[in-house]
């Protein structure tokens, strides 16, 4: 075993993470700083020595930083990356467009008395506003079904003008005055924010320093839920963890995903596999699939949580005009002229290393429009079988 080997497995056990992360690290840095470090007078094997050095001390920081916000380390692979949700956008324009039929206004106001809501109402006479609000709510006691009213000269800041003389806020939280803890529940009778993105990932790999491998759900919220996360690329990423361990949280300035192609030769299997065996089927037939899929599984209480795997060859690779590609996968069977398009987002064009007539393995949820018709969600996909690739290491 060389020295920088020995080396480099002695820093992977003291900071508790691989020795491939540690070596992906060391080239990292040195990439990006052996330029420097020749023209200074440092030869070859001072410059690997250099740069694992600070790579070892760039990991433990990372983990210690990690650690100190209640965070661990995940090493491993996203399997999708749905859309985001805004919910309380989603629950305002619901909301908004109930107001605004003047035939639902004693339902709107049964919804203030449940603490749903404030509704506000113009009065002509006073050049003011009606307010029309749960009153236990307002003195922050414990939640009682009722409603009072009062004049305001002006709509709050945070009230949705709805453009029919009335306004609105969605309360943030009705029903519990404090946390489980007994802290104050900051959300309890206050204004709902007009933005709640929230999205929901599946992430199979390990804590890092462990063996034991397996699915988890990982929450993003606010700016974080924006980040649409690589999916099949294997690396790693800080997360508090929830206490049963099946669910973990990201954390602003920490939840950061790094890529570390190395990593991928520590897997328990090849993607195809892994996907195989942890989603909720894989569509053998593909597209061509869904539809049985659908039918069979639309009564099931944990519908939206389902999610398939399938595999599918490139069709069509169509640039977007503000970056990124659309992506059209059909399937494979020659009898089959099912296809589905695919966003790639200007982000992850650099994974786009392949041509069209590759195979691609995508998993997403099996739906139906309004029309009747199935529809399919793409969350992820990965090129099993590339034409003219690029070499990126990794799985290829």
């Amino acid at each position: 075993m060389s020295d920088i080997q020995s080396m480099i497995e002695r820093i992977a056990k003291n900071v508790g993470c691989d020795a491939t992360t540690v070596t992906s690290r060391m080239e990292q840095v040195l990439t990006e700083q052996q330029a420097t470090w020749s023209d200074a007078g440092k030869d070859e094997e001072q410059c690997r020595t250099l740069a694992l050095r600070i790579a070892g001390r760039q990991i433990k920081n990372g983990v210690d930083k990690a650690k100190r916000s209640g965070c661990i380390v995940y090493e491993g692979m996203f399997l999708s990356s749905p859309r985001y949700k805004d919910w309380a956008k989603m629950g305002y324009d619901k909301m908004k467009k109930q107001i605004e039929n003047e035939a639902l206004w004693e339902t709107t106001l049964d919804l203030v008395s449940q603490g749903k809501m404030t509704v506000f109402e113009y009065d002509a006479a006073n050049d003011g506003y009606i307010k029309h609000y749960n009153p236990s709510l307002a003195r922050k006691d414990a939640f009682v079904v009722g409603i009072d009213q009062t004049t305001v000269s002006a709509l709050p800041e945070k009230a949705v003008d709805v453009g029919n003389g009335k306004a609105f806020y969605m309360i943030w939280d009705s029903s519990n005055p404090t946390w489980p803890s007994g802290d104050r529940n900051f959300k309890y009778g206050e204004v709902r924010p007009a933005s709640e993105k929230d999205r929901t990932c599946l992430f199979f790999g390990r804590k890092q320093g462990t063996e034991d491998w397996g699915t988890i759900s990982m929450k993003f919220s606010g700016a974080l839920a924006e980040v649409d996360q690589l999916t099949y690329v294997p690396g790693t990423i800080a997360m508090r963890p929830a206490r049963n361990g099946m669910v973990a949280y990201a954390k602003p300035a920490i939840s950061t995903f790094n890529a570390n192609d190395d990593l991928a030769a520590v897997f328990p299997a090849a993607p195809v596999d892994i996907v195989k065996k942890e989603a909720t089927a894989f569509l053998e037939n593909g597209l061509a699939g869904l539809e049985a899929f659908y039918n069979e599984n639309k009564d099931s209480p944990d519908k939206w949580d389902q999610w398939v795997g399938l595999l599918g060859g490139v069709v069509l690779i169509d640039p977007r005009d503000k970056g990124g590609f659309v992506m059209t996968v059909g399937d494979l069977d020659m009898d089959s002229y099912e296809t589905t398009d695919v966003y790639v987002p200007a982000t992850q064009e650099h994974l786009l290393n392949f041509s069209v007539g590759s195979q691609v393995m995508l998993v997403g949820q099996v739906w139906q429009n309004r029309d009747g018709e199935t529809m399919f969600s793409s969350q992820g996909w990965w090129c099993s079988d590339a034409l003219e690739p690029v070499n990126v290491g990794g799985w290829d």
